[in-house]
């Protein structure tokens, strides 16, 4: 296809976007079929409006795709009975060939209520593949009679995974006690698998107390670290599907449940349910007198109270022992979401530190953004802290700010007094300030976002648009490349990778392009903000993030030389307010060498 524009407005400096057409060549045509010199299309396809139902059926499992569906649509359409017998042949004693094939009889059958227990028990006792299997399972869906929903559940306790899988999701209900043990057997089997929760808490509905009770006796089991997240789920699904008044009562039932087991052995269990529960009753906004949603549902009973305070004392012993399993400190910094700042702030402060993972710092920057107030805002955009984040942190303490409105007001005053930088924002981040319900406050955010870069730099742009008339030489341009940009930047395979690669820059504007080499500081992409980083043999380095693991992190600097550093010997990291690419790049050129430049950058 054709365009004239191929960057996306984003990747273009503000001031720029709204001066072009984006849809300028969409009318040029597109390529319809590519094919050899002198070949013959094979386009003649079978008539089958003529055709029997008989053979049809027979064309379900033909070689041409176009014929099978066709038939398919065909029989679909006339569902007129003729075929019914040949039809349930195909489902239960199937000729050699498509497994397709016996699928779409399935469907046909099933379409004009002809599915019966004797086709359901013929699946059962062969030897059927799980494909078809799986289809003939999602058909017992809302059907009631016996044999169907004995076929889904028997489906569940098959050896097949996906067949074990569809035969949860049909099971949405109505449910009884029978129903709610196979779920909760199928949670054991399988609960460690995201999927495999997703589908049983699209069946479970409202019956999520029902399954807690009938997975008391592998609370235990569930205190291994792969186990954490189903019990957390279950905790979320609770909160937003039952009534405020029944949550305290699946508290306390998780509360009770390490009675019959090492008590300590059920603390990872019971904070990653408790976490849960917490956040869904904290969206249904439970919370009351300045205490969070959690410790009010624990206050209606003295001994769920008494062991909640336990959880939160291991919880903070958990989040500062490093050698403990991340799951595990991920559980309890979720728990201490939920306490307060004089037992979680000091815990969850001490993990936002370069030498903790990232993983780890941004769930304690999610924990701490949950807490009453707006100190933990403020402390956020303390300058040098805010310096001192990695990117996937910065992202994580951007995102809980502008989610909350008593923080919102927080970040814009750090960019307003410049601790935030305007571009470290992302432009599609900044609705919740320039869309402010109050006016006033949209009108700051409008100014604190404008296209930064120092006035007197912007001044030396306007006076350097000029080289962009006079006449140019890409050859020469190549020269001035290799020369002033490659120790940073590849183009077309030559050079370093430091910078953004800048093959594609030509189908920037010239001004664009211009701006950027003008004034690197007026926007800088993510992903390459520059850091400092001090190690504690006394080094300072300087240059971008390639790499950021949980025990070391990787810094590229000029030429591509890169530096692998371990968390543990980094002193200080720093993320710098300006481009890692200089100032006044223009002076080490005269300005037919950046005509020529420009030139080679654009293709020309």
């Amino acid at each position: 296809m054709y365009r004239k524009v191929i960057d996306h407005p984003q990747y273009l400096p503000e001031f720029i976007r709204g001066t072009l057409d984006y849809e300028a060549g969409k009318t040029m045509g597109r390529i319809y079929r590519v094919v050899p010199v002198n070949s013959k299309l094979q386009t003649q396809n079978p008539k089958l409006d003529k055709a029997s139902t008989k053979e049809l059926i027979a064309k379900l499992n033909d070689a041409n795709g176009w014929v099978r569906t066709t038939a398919f649509r065909l029989l679909a359409e006339r569902n007129d009975g003729v075929g019914d017998s040949d039809l349930k042949q195909a489902v239960m004693s199937p000729a050699p060939g498509r497994a397709s094939a016996r699928v779409a009889a399935l469907h046909l059958l099933s379409k004009a209520g002809k599915l019966g227990s004797e086709i359901f028990d013929s699946i059962r006792m062969n030897e059927t593949p799980d494909e078809f299997r799986m289809v003939a399972v999602k058909l017992t869906e809302g059907r009631t009679e016996t044999f169907a929903k004995t076929f889904a559940l028997e489906s569940i306790m098959g050896v097949s995974g996906p067949v074990g899988f569809q035969g949860v999701l049909c099971l949405s209900g109505p449910h009884t006690p029978e129903t709610v043990a196979y779920l909760a057997m199928f949670a054991f089997r399988h609960g460690t698998n995201r999927w495999a929760r997703a589908a049983l808490f699209s069946s479970v509905g409202s019956q999520g107390q029902a399954l807690l009770d009938s997975s008391a006796s592998n609370f235990g089991y569930y205190s291994q670290p792969e186990w954490l997240p189903l019990l957390t789920e279950l905790g979320q699904l609770i909160a937003a599907s039952d009534s405020p008044t029944n949550l305290g009562s699946a508290l306390a039932t998780s509360m009770g449940f390490h009675l019959g087991i090492d008590k300590v052995k059920a603390v990872p269990a019971q904070s990653a349910f408790a976490s849960g529960l917490g956040n869904g009753a904290r969206a249904k906004g439970l919370g009351k007198d300045g205490r969070s949603a959690l410790v009010t549902l624990a206050s209606a009973n003295p001994d769920t109270a008494r062991r909640l305070g336990e959880l939160f004392a291991a919880a903070s012993k958990t989040v500062s022992t490093a050698s403990a399993p991340t799951p595990e400190r991920l559980a309890a910094i979720d728990l201490l979401a939920h306490s307060d700042a004089a037992i979680a702030g000091a815990a969850l402060q001490s993990l936002i530190a370069p030498q903790t993972p990232n993983e780890l710092q941004a769930a304690a920057v999610r924990a701490l953004s949950q807490l009453p107030g707006a100190k933990a805002g403020e402390w956020f955009v303390e300058r040098e802290r805010w310096r001192s984040y990695t990117p996937p942190v910065r992202d994580a303490v951007l995102t809980a700010m502008l989610s909350q409105p008593a923080l919102q007001l927080v970040l814009l005053e750090a960019v307003e007094k410049s601790v935030v930088q305007p571009w470290a924002v992302p432009a599609n981040r900044r609705n919740p300030l320039l869309k402010h319900k109050d006016a006033a406050v949209a009108a700051r955010a409008t100014k604190a976002f404008q296209p930064q870069g120092a006035a007197d730099r912007m001044k030396v742009y306007e006076d350097y648009k000029a080289v962009l008339a006079l006449p140019a030489n890409a050859k020469n341009g190549k020269a001035v490349f290799v020369k002033t940009c490659a120790a940073c930047h590849q183009f077309a395979g030559e050079g370093q990778r430091v910078g953004p690669e800048l093959t594609g820059i030509r189908l920037q504007p010239a001004e664009a392009i211009l701006l950027h080499i003008i004034v690197p500081d007026a926007e800088i992409y993510l992903g390459f903000t520059a850091y400092d980083i001090e190690t504690k043999d006394g080094r300072s380095l300087t240059g971008l993030l390639t790499s950021d693991t949980p025990t070391s992190v990787t810094l590229r600097a000029a030429q591509g030389v890169e530096e692998t550093l371990l968390r543990a010997n980094i002193a200080k990291l720093t993320s710098s307010s300006t481009s890692l690419m200089p100032n006044e790049l223009e002076k080490t050129m005269t300005r037919q060498e950046l005509a020529d430049l420009m030139a080679f950058l654009k293709g020309q």
